[in-house]
């Protein structure tokens, strides 16, 4: 599970690893704030009805988070009577509903490991590891000062007709909020996380020695390092150098 600070190089780190020939990693699947979080409005799993109810939100989720050709993908598997029906019919619970969900996914791209990246996951880790408790978390975090100067170019380096969205979305106020709090959190972990469980990314350090920084991630999470991993396109930065490969 990748999270961490605002524009602190999550998408970076997720990218990379999804150049693995192992590792499947979607766009931003906010399973725990956006359904998890709606558990008793939902109701559990273990009814059909209510099971539906939970898989029609999720079926959208990648969509309503602007990850439009993950949304394509589900869509795809969705149209599968066979793929629904399992779904609907074998998950008992949401850790269930989420590693079938993923691991549906992951087979469809012929990836054997599954993963996900959004920042504020930072907030639900303790609901994570209750679902996982063997999971491996990349923490990132950046210089507040860089991090604010990429909010502030991020709506340069959109469509036109995204614009207003990220305008209203990337306030400097909230943000630096978001930031502040996000910071407070990674730096309370590791008094209650035992160290087998978290790695702290700096993003200075991935974009500025990218080969030993994803060597060192390739080893936590217990995979062998491939050179195509850094072979990544830049498209979510906010700096007016985007394209090809990983620069500071």
């Amino acid at each position: 599970f990748i999270m961490g600070t605002p524009r602190s190089g999550t998408t970076l780190t997720a990218r990379i690893l999804g150049r693995h020939s192992r590792l499947f990693m979607p766009g931003e699947l906010h399973f725990f704030e956006d359904i998890y979080s709606r558990r008793r409005e939902f109701g559990s799993p273990d009814s059909v009805s209510c099971r539906k109810r939970i898989l029609e939100r999720l079926s959208t989720l990648y969509g309503r988070f602007n990850e439009p050709l993950d949304q394509q993908r589900i869509e795809k598997l969705f149209a599968d009577p066979v793929v629904r029906q399992k779904l609907e019919s074998s998950c008992g619970n949401y850790r269930d509903l989420l590693s079938s969900f993923m691991e549906i996914q992951a087979r469809s791209e012929g990836k054997a490991r599954w993963g996900n990246n959004a920042p504020r996951d930072l907030f639900s880790v303790e609901e994570i590891l209750s679902f996982y408790p063997d999971a491996k978390i990349l923490l990132c975090i950046r210089d507040v000062r860089d991090f604010l100067i990429s909010y502030r170019d991020k709506w340069k380096a959109t469509s036109t007709e995204n614009i207003n969205r990220l305008r209203m979305l990337y306030h400097p106020v909230v943000t630096s909020l978001l930031w502040k709090a996000s910071a407070r959190k990674i730096a309370a972990l590791p008094a209650t996380l035992p160290e087998a469980h978290f790695m702290l990314v700096r993003y200075e350090e991935l974009v500025g020695r990218p080969e030993s920084t994803v060597r060192k991630i390739c080893e936590f999470v217990g995979e062998g390092f491939e050179p195509d991993m850094l072979n990544i396109d830049s498209s979510n930065s906010s700096a007016e150098r985007r394209g090809d490969g990983i620069f500071t």
